[in-house]
């Protein structure tokens, strides 16, 4: 497969790339973003639920006016 110079410059920068074979769409990502997607998604959920929900117990419930970005992590 060979890559315009744009793609592989966005794939430095960690973009994916889309690429279309023989009709089927695929995105091509750098090894890095690959194996960083790949960890998340191996991740089970309970393990994860106490992180997520630590700052929505601390600060209210989603219907409050807090947002997730402006809580600071403990």
């Amino acid at each position: 497969m060979n890559l315009s110079p744009d793609q592989i410059q966005a794939l430095e920068h960690g973009e994916a790339v889309a690429v279309t074979v023989e009709g089927r769409e695929y995105m091509v990502l750098s090894r890095e973003v690959y194996d960083n997607a790949k960890r998340v998604m191996e991740l089970d959920p309970r393990d994860t639920y106490p992180a997520v929900m630590r700052p929505w117990d601390s600060y209210g419930s989603p219907d409050d006016a807090t947002l997730y970005q402006d809580v600071e992590p403990e």
